[in-house]
């Protein structure tokens, strides 16, 4: 009994997430995005079936996904708020990104 009280102990001590911890996942979350950004503006401009219109509403839905996908799986023990306010900050700079990629087309 001893034995599985001195191993469950751990579990009632789990470090609450920080500023450190939340700065850390927020970078994963912008590289992330921005490899996505590239890819899909490297693909953008290589690609030849697709008609620019739907090309870019393929790239831009793929950078929003993304950083919803990312900062939902990144941040799932933080509130929904915080995740909303994290897609707010990384939506923008993704497609900044993709924008750069694409040559603003």
């Amino acid at each position: 009994m001893s034995i599985r009280a001195a191993t469950n102990e751990q579990y009632l001590f789990l470090p609450q997430p920080g500023a450190q911890v939340f700065f850390k996942k927020l970078v994963v979350t912008f590289l992330f995005v921005f490899g996505i950004s590239v890819f899909y503006g490297v693909v953008e401009n290589y690609q030849k079936n697709l008609s620019i219109f739907w090309m870019t509403v393929l790239a831009v839905l793929s950078v929003g996904l993304a950083s919803g996908a990312v900062s939902r799986m990144a941040f799932y023990q933080w509130t929904g708020l915080v995740r909303f306010f994290v897609i707010l900050l990384v939506l923008p700079f993704g497609l900044f990104v993709l924008g750069l990629f694409t040559s603003w087309q």
